[in-house]
């Protein structure tokens, strides 16, 4: 413990290591946030922490969380594709074309993965 009788009295003296708390601190700072709007949200609408709100918002998640699963692991490989959003924002434009022309349903969804397996190939050659 602490004692002052010893020649160096913060030879004993318990501390906190501040190089783990600035290193750590964006990711409290983020999560500290978080909870800050979620208690916020939930006083100001008594519907916010619903189990029919928390289904609806995870419904509206699901397209980007599956691409950023996707960007995650390209990322991870060395692989810096960064064009995910484009990809998905023409290929949708593609397959609401064939929609809006009178396409069948069916040929319209192969219309658009097939547009996005042919542009990620063009992106792949043209590395």
């Amino acid at each position: 413990m602490y004692d002052e009788r010893d020649g160096n009295s913060l030879k004993n003296k318990p501390s906190i290591d501040m190089n783990i708390v600035y290193k750590n601190a964006p990711k409290f700072f983020l999560l500290g946030s978080l909870v800050a709007v979620i208690i916020v949200m939930t006083l100001l609408n008594s519907r916010f922490l619903t189990l029919g709100n928390i289904i609806n918002i995870s419904r509206h998640m699901s397209i980007n969380m599956i691409i950023a699963v996707g960007m995650t692991f390209c990322l991870i490989s060395a692989g810096m594709d960064l064009s995910v959003g484009s990809v998905l924002a023409l290929s949708a434009i593609i397959g609401a074309l064939a929609l809006k022309s009178g396409v069948n349903i069916f040929f319209s969804i192969i219309i658009l993965f097939n547009s996005i397996i042919v542009i990620q190939n063009v992106e792949i050659l043209h590395l």
